[in-house]
């Protein structure tokens, strides 16, 4: 699951939350695929579910359904329930990891002296083990991974792919 910002591509002057998820998805398969296939896999999903036009298709769903007289009839209580549960069975079931970046990180000249660095971490889901924060700051790139249970085999691959292809990480962990 990753993360849109709607507020940018529609001009919303909203402080709330106006995002939606594009969901890249790949088989188990995918295993056999060589690496760098499987990233412009990614990145064409991403591309086709970013569009105007893709957005604005989902959001006409979100808000049909919004619109039906039975839902605009049931108490706010019980809407919550049924907007938990599709969440729960459509949305949060529907995936295995969230990655967000929050791009680069800009302070204050006043404050930045003070600050070594910056993290972003994201909660770990119900349904997903893992989660990444991404997020850069004086030069440097933070990648977070977040999860339940004990396993690191994610991270590693994840690094481990990263110095394959000539980058240098320094790792930490908590």
């Amino acid at each position: 699951m990753v993360p849109v910002d709607l507020r940018k591509r529609f001009s919303s002057k909203t402080l709330r939350n106006f995002s939606l998820y594009a969901l890249p998805c790949i088989t188990q398969t995918a295993a056999e695929i060589p690496f760098e296939s499987l990233v412009c896999q990614i990145a064409e999903q991403l591309e086709e579910q970013t569009t105007q036009q893709y957005l604005s298709a989902m959001i006409a769903a979100n808000v049909r359904s919004q619109n039906w007289i039975l839902f605009r009839i049931l108490p706010l209580w019980i809407k919550d329930i049924i907007v938990q549960a599709v969440y729960h069975f459509y949305g949060e079931r529907n995936s295995c990891l969230s990655i967000s970046n929050l791009g680069e990180a800009v302070c204050l000249e006043e404050i930045r002296q003070h600050i070594q660095r910056m993290d972003f971490m994201l909660t770990p889901r119900r349904n997903s083990t893992c989660n990444c924060g991404i997020v850069s700051y004086g030069g440097r790139l933070f990648i977070n991974f977040t999860g339940k249970g004990g396993g690191a085999g994610l991270e590693q691959y994840f690094f481990r792919k990263l110095a394959s292809m000539g980058y240098q990480a320094e790792i930490e962990t908590a």
